[in-house]
């Protein structure tokens, strides 16, 4: 008897607990949905019951969560405050004519893959603005028409953490300054694999972002395909190019393929760095301030074919 009524007591222990945990597993969802049929009145929570908005599934969504677009729409802007992934696949458009937001904290991550934005619906400045945080990943996404640029990383010289901003295989066209700008007074950018066309003043701009590397990447059709800058904070930039094809960069007596300037005295010197590149069908091919500003070489780059070609600051021996 005693035997039996132990037994009965361990089962009832047993039960309570695991329906203590799975009532801690459907307290944490760990991803909500997201559908052009959808309705932000709903929880999210399953392929059934979607959101509407890209801001009522970010609201939905808990910190380090994942967003899955179920269905083609458009989602609107949104302001994303903490960790998480929004994750558009391949036969899905994500479309989103207005600016999306980030601003996070500096321990924070937050991902956007697969996105077709559209600024010329509404004219907004930016596609993707960056405030402040740590680190923001762009994936696989269409940025088009915005009447500033397509990505802007902005500046917060206040920040104690390096900002770091990564921009893989994306197609960023017909900005009304820049494809990208970056702006930020400490911080790191990696761009890989992807297209800047078309944008009114240069494909990548770089103003005091400490390090940047853009790799495997066409900067075609703009005044500058890729312009580094000095600017008045205590750090310059640095630019690493490596194996970009940057082309047909025209339509000013200064347009060019690579510019780095700065006419700030005292803060050093601002660097580009190029291998493995081509440059060619520009007005210039690269060009400098007189001072304070070198566009390197590693040798092995092909510049030709530009209405004047210019000439490396330097050529530096390959590691």
């Amino acid at each position: 008897m005693s035997a039996n009524r132990n037994a009965v007591l361990h089962g009832a222990r047993l039960a309570v607990v695991i329906l203590f945990f799975a009532v801690q597993a459907s307290a944490q969802i760990a991803r909500v949905f997201l559908s052009g049929t959808g309705d932000d009145a709903n929880d999210c929570s399953n392929a059934a019951t979607p959101c509407r908005s890209l801001q009522g599934a970010i609201t939905q969504c808990p910190a380090n969560g994942e967003i899955n677009v179920l269905t083609s729409g458009g989602f609107g802007t949104a302001n994303i405050t903490k960790s998480l992934t929004i994750n558009a696949p391949t036969g899905i458009v994500a479309f989103n004519a207005r600016t999306i937001t980030v601003n996070i904290a500096d321990t924070d991550t937050v991902v956007i893959r697969g996105l077709s934005m559209n600024g010329a619906v509404f004219g907004d400045a930016y596609g993707i603005n960056f405030l402040v945080g740590g680190q923001l990943i762009v994936e696989n996404s269409k940025i088009d028409g915005f009447s500033y640029a397509g990505i802007r990383d902005a500046p917060m010289p206040s920040q104690s953490k390096a900002k770091r901003l990564m921009v893989n295989n994306c197609e960023l066209r017909n900005g009304g300054r820049s494809g990208i700008l970056a702006d930020a007074a400490v911080n790191s950018m990696v761009v890989t694999d992807s297209r800047f066309i078309n944008n009114a003043y240069a494909g990548v701009e770089v103003f005091s972002t400490t390090y940047s590397v853009i790799k495997n990447s066409v900067l075609a059709g703009s005044q500058f395909g890729v312009i580094a800058n000095g600017i008045t904070y205590s750090v310059v930039p640095f630019v690493m190019i490596d194996r970009c094809v940057i082309a047909h960069n025209t339509g000013t007596v200064d347009a060019a393929g690579i510019r780095a300037q700065n006419p700030y005295v005292g803060f050093g010197t601002v660097r580009v760095r190029v291998t493995n590149s081509s440059i060619y069908g520009n007005n210039l091919g690269v060009s400098t301030s007189a001072a304070y500003a070198s566009i390197e070489s590693y040798g092995n780059n092909r510049l030709s074919n530009n209405t004047t070609d210019g000439t490396f600051t330097s050529t530096i021996p390959q590691d």
